[in-house]
């Protein structure tokens, strides 16, 4: 489980949004920070001045800084950083071969939650400006995970350890400096102490709070949760064709290469193993399949799925569509 919840870290993207506009503010000028963020700090007011009979329309007043108003003012669509962070977080937590996530994914992350601003315009703090903040580890976990898994390489620090470990870092610290199966043996001279990434996936391996991504679909949760959703033979074909594109092997130029982790098991071998004419697949894939429980079934073993579940959701969304006249697809 997270340790927050993804509305959390939006909740806290939005005040670090704030804070920013401040800082575009202090750097340029009230104009600049407002194109930035969505909206000004200057208000319209049509009420009546003390002392004064006459109403003066249009009267401008000045707010407080952006970082004391209310963060839900933000308009997060806004922003492309949004949409990466809501990978990262599904990608740290939720880890599944279904992720489209990529290198310069974490590459964006990363410089973002470096750059986040330290302290306020009256100097203060607050816990996103901290290692505790919420966007500040779903970008450490998913860069962590991205080493580990996908490039496999690389050093690891005991914090990161401790957050895909989900252990405490003094717990790691002690397994680097003590003895045995549950030690971690370290880099020499590395200052802090860091471990190279096949000493990192061996620890890893035994420490029951680490979620690898899975290795097949037929064991990934998340691709499990999404057939189980599915409405329409349309959005089955989708899932289809993404079990198809993870089992058959990606040709030099795939993206597939680029973003999924190195040990997937695509022994089930995917649609192309079947040696079925190329317009039945493609029927499959987009939806418009005539249901047959044998094929269905066939289907459903070389892609790895469950395969009564599959069977059962196949002929589901193929009489719901046919009901409807092939509307609903």
């Amino acid at each position: 489980m997270p340790p927050f919840t993804k509305d959390e870290m939006l909740t806290e993207l939005r005040t670090i949004l704030l804070y920013e506009a401040d800082h575009i503010r202090a750097a340029a000028n009230d104009e600049i920070a407002a194109e930035f963020i969505g909206f000004s700090r200057w208000a319209t007011d049509d009420s009546v001045l003390e002392g004064e009979d006459e109403q003066i329309p249009d009267f401008e007043y000045e707010e407080e800084e952006y970082s004391v108003m209310d963060p839900q003012k933000v308009d997060l669509e806004r922003f492309s950083i949004t949409s990466t962070l809501i990978k990262c977080f599904e990608f740290a937590f939720r880890p599944s071969l279904s992720h489209e996530l990529y290198d310069t994914n974490i590459k964006q992350i990363t410089f973002f939650t470096q750059g986040i601003p330290r302290v306020g315009t009256y100097g203060e703090t607050r816990p996103f400006m901290t290692p505790d903040g919420y966007c500040q580890i779903v970008s450490e976990v998913a860069a962590a995970r991205w080493r580990l898994e996908v490039e496999e390489e690389g050093t690891f620090t005991a914090r990161e350890l401790a957050l895909l470990a989900n252990m405490t870092e003094g717990a790691v610290r002690n397994a680097m400096t003590g003895k045995g199966e549950g030690s971690l043996k370290t880099v020499p001279g590395k200052k802090p102490m860091q471990v190279e990434w096949a000493e990192a996936e061996r620890w890893l391996k035994g420490r029951r709070g680490f979620v690898r991504t899975p290795a097949r679909p037929s064991q990934d949760q998340v691709l499990k949760d999404r057939l189980k959703a599915i409405k329409t033979a349309q959005e089955l074909g989708a899932l289809i064709w993404l079990h198809s594109d993870l089992l058959e092997a990606p040709g030099l130029h795939s993206d597939f290469i680029e973003r999924t982790p190195t040990k997937v098991d695509r022994s089930a071998g995917g649609a192309a193993s079947l040696n079925w004419p190329h317009e039945e697949v493609m029927a499959w894939k987009l939806g418009t399949f005539t249901f047959d429980a044998a094929k269905a079934q066939a289907l459903a073993q070389a892609l790895d799925f469950d395969a009564p579940e599959f069977v059962g959701k196949a002929l589901e969304v193929s009489l719901r569509r046919d009901a409807s006249g092939g509307n609903q697809r």
